[in-house]
């Protein structure tokens, strides 16, 4: 039983090994040095200044965050990062530093109903120890 096993193994490698597979990938439509990518580099190669195109889509991106927020012991609060002028938000988070006691509860992790920044909010559950709570969000913009 055991020699079939290994020959049927055997068999299924040497099948899957032979040089006449047939690629799973779609076959290239490049045919050598007469056809020419319309693609930019990205990032172009050094020395190489990129190319003028029309563009679709996003050309730069930045994360903004808002200056941290301390929570009180048994308080909550929120905070917003909000894109600069002329960018989209695109995504978003927070940030939490704790320093003891129990773990807060996250209560606000979603965009601003005006879609230009992000907001963050967090209870500390921690009434009586005196731990503060930190929370930062943090807003992803494109432009």
């Amino acid at each position: 039983m055991r020699n079939n096993i290994l020959l049927l193994s055997a068999a299924i490698l040497l099948g899957a090994c032979a040089d006449d597979q047939h690629a799973t990938a779609p076959a290239s439509t490049r045919s050598g040095a007469a056809s020419r990518s319309t693609a930019p580099d990205f990032p172009p190669g050094p020395g190489t200044a990129a190319k003028p195109t029309d563009q679709v889509g996003w050309t730069k991106a930045v994360t903004v965050a808002s200056t941290p927020l301390a929570v009180a012991p048994g308080a909550s609060g929120f905070i917003s990062a909000n894109c600069p002028a002329g960018t989209t938000l695109v995504g978003g988070g927070f940030t939490i530093d704790v320093n003891g006691g129990p773990a807060p509860i996250v209560y606000l992790n979603n965009p601003g109903v005006t879609g230009t920044g992000w907001n963050a909010g967090v209870r500390n559950l921690n009434a009586a120890g005196g731990y503060y709570v930190s929370i930062t969000s943090v807003a992803r913009c494109a432009s």
